[in-house]
């Protein structure tokens, strides 16, 4: 017996328009109301999650019906999974508006809780009848889901199945779980021997080595990379507006609204390991944010990993009639105190910590300051509230290089910011960096 392509696609397009139909109306709710009453934003949501998260779950139970009843099982009917909370629908909203203004990332971030409905009914059933599962990716999917993809079918039991709700649901993302109780179901669009082998045969010792080693070819081919980079440029286009417009008025202020919350200071506690460090990199962040209010000038403090000791300082670079114009603005000069600690402390003891008073990313001259003095990690304060984490892979690369990278997706339509973060995500495939947005 086989499922055909058809009918998978069918059932995988109507769950797409249930979930995009959520998105839709929660997006046109705050283009009317706007993101300044948050309370009723999320009470929206809830209501709009709630009610496509049951038509999504119920969708779900009756394919899972149809398999059984098509393979001959009998088994009581499918029971919907429970709907999305209050609290969860809250968390994924303020989690989102955290490090985002962005209608559509706010929106399709909730709306994904109406996917994860579904999936959760299909395995809380799974598991419930000892069913097979497994994971069919979608169109130009993301390396993770052919990762799942290639694992195959698997039994759902309470051994591999943990928790109430499915891993792995992102946004924008139309792949799902598919279930049979047999092997002697097929699913034409599905071939776990094809994702195995694409993973057997990917460069790399470990899973995220061989991901790398997929997403760079599937840039390499040109139709596919103009697809995916034309599919992140319109889901980026609204808030490139935004951050343009936001940029064109930049007088660098702190938002002090912003780092004084319990949820700024949340961010710096898992940069390492170390409590006091991470206390530390907090303390002077917002020092530094304070020093530097209402300018474009930058600080740095280099930190010890072993104790949270600032080993070195630069916080008067304006004041110095040495140091060449140019370089007075949105950059840091290293002074005495900054060598002293690159000469005097191991390589990898150090994270250096600096603003951006335009609120961008990290760029290319802070992962060359990174790679040449042997930092840890980097942490960049921005003026808006943002907070960014960065390391250097084992490959060398210029800032040149990366800054002409950032060049090449402006020309492309892409904000300045979101060029940042583009050329980011190549750089991770390519040289083999780290950077989270905290």
């Amino acid at each position: 017996m086989t499922i055909s392509e058809k009918d998978w696609n069918n059932y995988i397009k109507t769950l797409s328009k249930i979930n995009a139909k959520a998105a839709g109306m929660i997006s046109d709710w705050i283009k009317e109301h706007g993101m300044d009453d948050r309370k009723g934003l999320i009470d929206y949501a809830v209501n709009v999650v709630q009610t496509f998260s049951e038509g999504s779950a119920a969708l779900a139970a009756d394919w899972y019906d149809e398999v059984a009843k098509l393979q001959g099982m009998v088994l009581p009917a499918a029971e919907l999974a429970e709907l999305p909370t209050y609290g969860d629908v809250a968390k994924t909203v303020n989690g989102v508006m955290k490090t985002s203004q962005n209608v559509g990332r706010i929106a399709t971030a909730a709306a994904s809780l109406t996917k994860r409905a579904a999936a959760d009914t299909t395995l809380q059933n799974a598991k419930r009848d000892r069913a097979e599962f497994a994971w069919v990716p979608v169109g130009d999917t993301c390396p993770f889901c052919l990762q799942l993809a290639s694992y195959g079918w698997r039994p759902a039991s309470k051994k591999t199945i943990k928790g109430k709700h499915a891993e792995h649901i992102h946004a924008n993302c139309d792949c799902e779980f598919a279930i049979r109780f047999g092997d002697n179901l097929k699913y034409a669009s599905y071939n776990p021997e094809k994702y195995a082998e694409m993973f057997e045969n990917a460069e790399g010792t470990t899973d995220a080595e061989k991901r790398n080693y997929i997403r760079r070819m599937q840039y390499q081919d040109p139709a596919t990379r103009a697809r995916i980079l034309e599919q992140k440029r319109v889901a980026y286009a609204a808030r490139s507006i935004e951050q343009e417009k936001k940029s064109s008025i930049n007088d660098w202020t702190t938002e002090k609204t912003v780092i004084g919350t319990k949820e700024y200071r949340d961010k710096f506690a898992g940069i390492t390991d170390s409590q006091d460090v991470n206390e530390r990199l907090y303390i002077k962040a917002i020092d530094i944010l304070d020093h530097r209010d209402g300018t474009d000038y930058e600080d740095m403090h280099l930190i010890s990993i072993i104790d949270g000791t600032v080993k070195g300082t630069q916080t008067k670079v304006e004041y110095f009639e040495s140091v060449p114009e140019e370089l007075r603005h949105q950059h840091v000069w290293y002074n005495e105190s900054l060598n002293s600690a690159i000469k005097n402390n191991p390589r990898r003891s150090l994270i250096s910590l600096h603003n951006h008073p335009g609120s961008l990313p990290p760029s290319g001259a802070d992962f060359k300051s990174q790679f040449d003095n042997g930092y840890l990690g980097g942490v960049i304060a921005c003026h808006d509230g943002t907070v960014y984490y960065y390391e250097v892979g084992k490959k060398y690369f210029s800032g040149t290089l990366y800054d002409m990278t950032v060049d090449k997706y402006k020309k492309q339509g892409y904000s300045e910011t979101d060029a940042y973060i583009m050329t980011l995500e190549q750089f991770v495939t390519d040289y083999g960096i780290k950077w989270r947005r905290l």
